[in-house]
């Protein structure tokens, strides 16, 4: 069995922004830098002190900004640290020996800057996302059988962004990434139906992934986007409305051939989502008054949707609500945060509650189907490793953080009994 890790990053560095035309220099981002003390860092502990601040350093574009993570992706001392080159995409033949060593066939990589960035000025959008998009495709080349990525668009020149999509699909792409709302516009909004037809056409699943546009605004400081924990649920919100979008709409009926993933805010959201759907078609005359009418699993596979869940989520429960098809799983390798588990493909196996054919589905067969990758490609070595990833250690010291302790203690346990 392989693995297929629907989520990880890149890091930009101030190469990506090499790629702009000389004419387009002035809107090359900018490198802020914070002296200690100045920036804080994720709100604020339980008993309601400051956690501590530390020196940072942030891309600035226009009035947005977005995290610039050191080269090893290590933001605080309890994560991991990966070796230089893995992230900003200088040495793809070290991450591919990572996903050996992880058991990982493919791997998506998804922007950082592009999480959070909200770009204003469409010239500005286009120049900053087709010089992303050539640094991916560029720094990519050779390796886009077992390092996928998902582009960009420039959704304010809707032109720009079909040229996009092209030199995307002609440079190892799988995907397409959009936030929840888009410079205002839900996804349901016949704007984006050109996209949506090109993407169709050109085999490009449309990826939605955590993230909310970051902007100088009330009560966000700039350089934290999340002042207070509860922030951190306008980042997910972002998830529901575009959940809602496909669900609400007839997209599905329009696109039949479009895939959807939702990535990166576990699966659990769903739920909530598609009760009150079918409350609301129920108070709009859709079904009768009082007889709503549930989303059935069903209509899940109709629709070509796929949602990729955390490891520690009722599985089973949502594997019944939403349809064992449309589960998948990420690592979200390069970063370290809340979705953060370069083991999840394992602890998914390792669930006693989860059965191995839902298991398989999770790690492997949903997450081929999404992104439209081969079956028989399996590169990967057949047993994964639970530390000792190469590249990849503790930022603290000893064997990378891979998986939870009980799934740990438990190799362990059969690996001595074994040896």
């Amino acid at each position: 069995m392989g693995f297929i890790d629907v989520d990880s990053h890149a890091l930009e560095v101030p190469a990506t922004w090499d790629y702009l035309d000389p004419k387009e220099e002035h809107f090359r981002p900018q490198v802020l830098t914070f002296e200690a003390g100045s920036v804080i860092r994720l709100g604020a502990r339980a008993n309601n002190t400051a956690l501590p601040r530390t020196p940072s350093q942030l891309w600035t574009a226009g009035d947005t900004w977005a995290r610039y993570t050191p080269a090893h992706g290590a933001m605080s001392p309890h994560v991991n640290m990966y070796d230089a080159g893995m992230l900003d995409l200088t040495d793809p033949a070290a991450r591919v020996e990572a996903l050996d060593a992880l058991g990982i066939d493919v791997q998506v990589i998804f922007s950082t800057f592009f999480i959070g960035a909200e770009l204003d000025n469409p010239l500005e959008e286009a120049a900053l996302t087709r010089s992303y998009n050539r640094w991916v495709g560029e720094s990519l080349s050779g390796y886009t059988d077992r390092l996928k990525w998902v582009v960009r668009p420039p959704l304010r020149l809707m032109d720009r962004a079909l040229q996009e999509l092209e030199y995307a699909a002609n440079h190892g792409a799988a995907g397409i990434h959009l936030r929840g709302i888009e410079h205002g516009y839900y996804l349901c909004d016949p704007y984006f139906f050109p996209l949506y037809e090109k993407a169709q056409d050109l085999n490009l699943a449309i990826v939605v992934h955590n993230g909310a546009t970051i902007r100088k605004g009330p009560a966000t400081p700039i350089g934290n986007f999340t002042p207070h924990p509860p922030a951190l649920m306008g980042q997910l919100v972002n998830l529901m409305y575009a959940f809602h979008a496909v669900l609400s709409s007839d997209i599905p009926e329009r696109f039949p051939r479009l895939r959807w993933g939702f990535i990166e805010g576990g699966a659990t959201f769903t739920l909530p989502v598609m009760h009150q759907h079918a409350r609301r078609d129920m108070s709009i005359g859709v079904t009768p008054f009082l007889d709503a009418k549930p989303v059935h699993p069903e209509d899940i596979e109709r629709m070509n949707v796929f949602v990729a869940v955390e490891t520690d989520e009722d599985v089973p429960y949502l594997a019944n609500a939403l349809g064992e098809q449309s589960l998948i799983v990420g690592t979200d390798f390069g970063h370290n945060d809340l979705g953060t588990e370069l083991g999840a493909h394992q602890t998914i196996l390792e669930r006693q509650d989860v059965r191995d054919s839902l298991a398989q589905k999770i790690v492997n067969d949903n997450g081929r189907a999404l992104y439209d990758i081969d079956p028989k490609f399996q590169p990967a070595p057949a047993e994964p490793a639970f530390e000792d990833i190469p590249h990849v250690h503790a930022a603290a010291g000893g064997p990378a953080i891979v998986v939870p302790t009980w799934v740990r203690d438990k190799k362990r346990i059969q690996r001595s009994a074994t040896v």
